[in-house]
Protein backbone atom coordinates (compact mmCIF):
# COMPACT_ATOMS: atom_id res chain seq x y z
CA UNK A 1 0.00 0.00 0.00
CA UNK A 2 2.87 2.36 0.77
CA UNK A 3 4.46 1.63 -2.60
CA UNK A 4 1.10 2.12 -4.29
CA UNK A 5 0.70 5.51 -2.65
CA UNK A 6 4.07 6.64 -4.00
CA UNK A 7 3.30 5.39 -7.52
CA UNK A 8 -0.06 7.15 -7.29
CA UNK A 9 1.68 10.41 -6.38
CA UNK A 10 4.03 9.99 -9.33
CA UNK A 11 1.15 9.44 -11.75
CA UNK A 12 -1.15 12.14 -10.39
CA UNK A 13 1.61 14.72 -9.79
CA UNK A 14 -0.82 16.80 -7.74
CA UNK A 15 0.79 17.10 -4.31
CA UNK A 16 3.67 19.40 -3.43
CA UNK A 17 4.27 17.42 -0.23
CA UNK A 18 4.62 14.01 -1.89
CA UNK A 19 7.88 12.07 -2.18
CA UNK A 20 8.18 12.63 -5.96
CA UNK A 21 7.56 16.35 -5.48
CA UNK A 22 10.25 16.56 -2.81
CA UNK A 23 12.90 14.25 -4.23
CA UNK A 24 12.03 13.78 -7.90
CA UNK A 25 10.38 11.03 -9.91
CA UNK A 26 13.50 8.86 -10.27
CA UNK A 27 14.17 8.65 -6.53
CA UNK A 28 10.46 8.16 -5.78
CA UNK A 29 10.26 5.30 -8.29
CA UNK A 30 13.30 3.67 -6.72
CA UNK A 31 11.79 3.99 -3.22
CA UNK A 32 8.46 2.50 -4.31
CA UNK A 33 10.20 -0.39 -6.10
CA UNK A 34 12.31 -1.09 -3.01
CA UNK A 35 9.22 -1.13 -0.78
CA UNK A 36 7.53 -3.63 -3.12
CA UNK A 37 10.59 -5.88 -2.99
CA UNK A 38 10.75 -5.63 0.82
CA UNK A 39 7.08 -6.62 0.99
CA UNK A 40 7.69 -9.78 -1.03
CA UNK A 41 10.78 -10.53 1.03
CA UNK A 42 8.71 -10.21 4.20
CA UNK A 43 6.23 -12.74 2.81
CA UNK A 44 8.95 -15.27 2.01
CA UNK A 45 10.32 -14.88 5.54
CA UNK A 46 7.04 -16.22 6.92
CA UNK A 47 8.71 -19.60 6.56
CA UNK A 48 10.71 -18.72 9.70
CA UNK A 49 7.41 -18.23 11.53
CA UNK A 50 6.32 -21.79 10.77
CA UNK A 51 4.02 -20.95 7.86
CA UNK A 52 3.76 -23.75 5.29
CA UNK A 53 5.18 -23.23 1.80
CA UNK A 54 1.81 -23.65 0.06
CA UNK A 55 0.32 -20.88 2.24
CA UNK A 56 3.24 -18.56 1.42
CA UNK A 57 2.79 -19.22 -2.29
CA UNK A 58 -0.95 -18.51 -1.95
CA UNK A 59 -0.22 -15.22 -0.17
CA UNK A 60 2.18 -14.12 -2.91
CA UNK A 61 -0.44 -14.98 -5.52
CA UNK A 62 -3.17 -13.07 -3.65
CA UNK A 63 -1.00 -9.97 -3.20
CA UNK A 64 0.13 -9.97 -6.83
CA UNK A 65 -3.42 -10.57 -8.12
CA UNK A 66 -4.84 -7.69 -6.12
CA UNK A 67 -1.92 -5.47 -7.14
CA UNK A 68 -2.90 -6.12 -10.75
CA UNK A 69 -6.51 -5.31 -9.92
CA UNK A 70 -5.41 -2.06 -8.28
CA UNK A 71 -3.31 -1.15 -11.33
CA UNK A 72 -6.27 -1.73 -13.65
CA UNK A 73 -8.40 0.49 -11.42
CA UNK A 74 -5.70 3.16 -11.50
CA UNK A 75 -5.57 2.92 -15.29
CA UNK A 76 -9.32 3.45 -15.53
CA UNK A 77 -9.10 6.34 -13.08
CA UNK A 78 -6.36 8.04 -15.10
CA UNK A 79 -8.15 7.39 -18.39
CA UNK A 80 -11.51 8.71 -17.22
CA UNK A 81 -10.29 11.46 -14.88
CA UNK A 82 -11.80 14.25 -16.99
CA UNK A 83 -14.90 12.41 -18.16
CA UNK A 84 -17.91 14.38 -16.87
CA UNK A 85 -20.24 11.63 -18.09
CA UNK A 86 -18.65 9.08 -15.74
CA UNK A 87 -21.45 6.96 -14.28
CA UNK A 88 -21.84 6.08 -10.63
CA UNK A 89 -21.60 2.37 -11.43
CA UNK A 90 -18.29 2.87 -13.23
CA UNK A 91 -16.99 5.00 -10.37
CA UNK A 92 -17.80 2.26 -7.86
CA UNK A 93 -16.06 -0.24 -10.13
CA UNK A 94 -12.96 1.96 -10.24
CA UNK A 95 -12.69 2.57 -6.50
CA UNK A 96 -13.45 -1.09 -5.85
CA UNK A 97 -10.45 -2.06 -7.97
CA UNK A 98 -8.13 0.83 -7.11
CA UNK A 99 -8.78 1.45 -3.41
CA UNK A 100 -10.91 -1.26 -1.80
CA UNK A 101 -8.77 -4.06 -3.26
CA UNK A 102 -5.87 -3.05 -1.02
CA UNK A 103 -7.81 -3.41 2.23
CA UNK A 104 -9.46 -6.54 0.87
CA UNK A 105 -5.98 -7.95 0.28
CA UNK A 106 -4.87 -7.18 3.85
CA UNK A 107 -7.93 -8.88 5.35
CA UNK A 108 -7.66 -11.83 2.96
CA UNK A 109 -4.02 -12.49 3.82
CA UNK A 110 -4.58 -11.94 7.54
CA UNK A 111 -7.32 -14.57 7.58
CA UNK A 112 -5.31 -16.99 5.45
CA UNK A 113 -2.51 -16.89 8.03
CA UNK A 114 -4.82 -17.97 10.82
CA UNK A 115 -7.30 -20.50 9.41
CA UNK A 116 -7.73 -23.22 6.80
CA UNK A 117 -11.48 -22.51 6.60
CA UNK A 118 -11.73 -21.14 3.05
CA UNK A 119 -15.26 -19.87 3.60
CA UNK A 120 -14.06 -17.84 6.58
CA UNK A 121 -11.10 -16.50 4.59
CA UNK A 122 -13.44 -15.38 1.80
CA UNK A 123 -15.75 -13.76 4.34
CA UNK A 124 -12.90 -11.69 5.78
CA UNK A 125 -11.95 -10.64 2.26
CA UNK A 126 -15.51 -9.41 1.66
CA UNK A 127 -15.34 -7.48 4.90
CA UNK A 128 -12.16 -5.80 3.69
CA UNK A 129 -13.77 -4.89 0.38
CA UNK A 130 -16.75 -3.20 2.01
CA UNK A 131 -14.50 -1.44 4.53
CA UNK A 132 -12.36 -0.17 1.65
CA UNK A 133 -15.38 1.13 -0.25
CA UNK A 134 -16.66 2.97 2.83
CA UNK A 135 -13.22 4.43 3.49
CA UNK A 136 -12.88 5.76 -0.06
CA UNK A 137 -16.30 7.41 0.05
CA UNK A 138 -15.33 9.00 3.37
CA UNK A 139 -12.27 10.41 1.56
CA UNK A 140 -14.55 11.69 -1.20
CA UNK A 141 -16.67 13.55 1.32
CA UNK A 142 -13.61 15.02 3.00
CA UNK A 143 -12.28 16.07 -0.41
CA UNK A 144 -15.38 18.21 -0.92
CA UNK A 145 -15.54 19.72 2.57
CA UNK A 146 -11.85 20.67 2.46
CA UNK A 147 -12.08 21.70 -1.18
CA UNK A 148 -9.01 19.69 -2.21
CA UNK A 149 -10.84 17.46 -4.71
CA UNK A 150 -12.80 20.42 -6.06
CA UNK A 151 -9.66 22.44 -6.66
CA UNK A 152 -8.20 19.48 -8.57
CA UNK A 153 -11.52 18.82 -10.36
CA UNK A 154 -11.63 15.17 -9.32
CA UNK A 155 -14.62 13.10 -10.38
CA UNK A 156 -15.62 11.76 -6.98
CA UNK A 157 -18.98 10.39 -5.85
CA UNK A 158 -20.41 13.74 -4.64
CA UNK A 159 -19.44 15.41 -7.92
CA UNK A 160 -20.94 12.61 -10.02
CA UNK A 161 -24.16 12.80 -8.01
CA UNK A 162 -24.38 16.59 -8.38
CA UNK A 163 -23.71 16.41 -12.13
CA UNK A 164 -26.65 14.03 -12.52
CA UNK A 165 -29.12 15.31 -9.91
CA UNK A 166 -28.64 19.07 -9.65
CA UNK A 167 -31.21 21.48 -11.05
CA UNK A 168 -30.81 22.55 -14.67
CA UNK A 169 -28.91 25.77 -13.96
CA UNK A 170 -26.47 24.22 -11.47
CA UNK A 171 -25.93 21.20 -13.70
CA UNK A 172 -24.99 23.45 -16.60
CA UNK A 173 -22.46 25.32 -14.44
CA UNK A 174 -21.03 22.12 -12.99
CA UNK A 175 -20.55 20.55 -16.41
CA UNK A 176 -18.67 23.62 -17.57
CA UNK A 177 -16.52 23.86 -14.43
CA UNK A 178 -15.46 20.20 -14.61
CA UNK A 179 -14.95 20.22 -18.38
CA UNK A 180 -11.49 20.42 -19.90
CA UNK A 181 -12.31 23.78 -21.45
CA UNK A 182 -12.72 25.60 -18.15
CA UNK A 183 -9.81 27.23 -16.34
CA UNK A 184 -8.80 27.08 -12.66
CA UNK A 185 -11.48 27.20 -9.95
CA UNK A 186 -12.07 30.85 -9.08
CA UNK A 187 -14.80 30.55 -6.43
CA UNK A 188 -14.24 27.40 -4.38
CA UNK A 189 -16.86 28.26 -1.76
CA UNK A 190 -19.57 28.77 -4.37
CA UNK A 191 -18.74 25.45 -6.02
CA UNK A 192 -18.73 23.62 -2.69
CA UNK A 193 -22.11 25.10 -1.76
CA UNK A 194 -23.52 24.19 -5.16
CA UNK A 195 -22.58 20.54 -4.68
CA UNK A 196 -23.62 20.44 -1.03
CA UNK A 197 -26.97 22.18 -1.55
CA UNK A 198 -27.94 19.63 -4.19
CA UNK A 199 -27.70 16.84 -1.62
CA UNK A 200 -24.45 15.30 -2.86
CA UNK A 201 -22.79 15.07 0.56
CA UNK A 202 -25.91 13.62 2.19
CA UNK A 203 -26.22 11.04 -0.61
CA UNK A 204 -22.55 10.09 -0.27
CA UNK A 205 -22.92 9.64 3.48
CA UNK A 206 -25.83 7.26 2.88
CA UNK A 207 -23.75 5.23 0.42
CA UNK A 208 -20.85 5.14 2.88
CA UNK A 209 -23.12 3.94 5.68
CA UNK A 210 -24.53 1.21 3.43
CA UNK A 211 -21.06 -0.21 2.84
CA UNK A 212 -20.27 0.09 6.55
CA UNK A 213 -23.48 -1.77 7.39
CA UNK A 214 -22.61 -4.53 4.93
CA UNK A 215 -19.19 -4.80 6.57
CA UNK A 216 -20.83 -4.96 10.01
CA UNK A 217 -23.25 -7.66 8.82
CA UNK A 218 -20.26 -9.70 7.65
CA UNK A 219 -18.58 -9.30 11.04
CA UNK A 220 -21.77 -10.57 12.68
CA UNK A 221 -21.52 -13.76 10.59
CA UNK A 222 -17.87 -14.09 11.60
CA UNK A 223 -18.80 -13.68 15.27
CA UNK A 224 -21.22 -16.59 14.96
CA UNK A 225 -18.17 -18.78 14.35
CA UNK A 226 -16.81 -17.86 17.79
CA UNK A 227 -14.32 -15.21 16.62
CA UNK A 228 -13.80 -12.01 18.60
CA UNK A 229 -14.63 -9.11 16.24
CA UNK A 230 -14.42 -6.17 18.65
CA UNK A 231 -11.15 -4.82 17.26
CA UNK A 232 -12.39 -5.23 13.69
CA UNK A 233 -15.49 -3.17 14.54
CA UNK A 234 -13.25 -0.26 15.48
CA UNK A 235 -12.46 0.25 11.79
CA UNK A 236 -16.13 1.02 11.19
CA UNK A 237 -16.40 3.80 13.76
Amino acid sequence: MAAGDIFDDIEDADSKDSIPARYGITIATNIATTILTLAEKAITQLKKKGIDDHVIVSIIDIVNSLCITSCVGQHLDLSLASNITLSEDMYFRIIGMKSASQIECACHVGALLTTTDQDLVDTFAKFGHNLGMASQIANDIQGITTGIDLFKKRMTLPVIYALNQANKEDRYQLKFIFSRQSGPITDLEKLRNMITNNGAIYYSIIKMELFKQQALDILTKIKEKGINIERMKLFLE
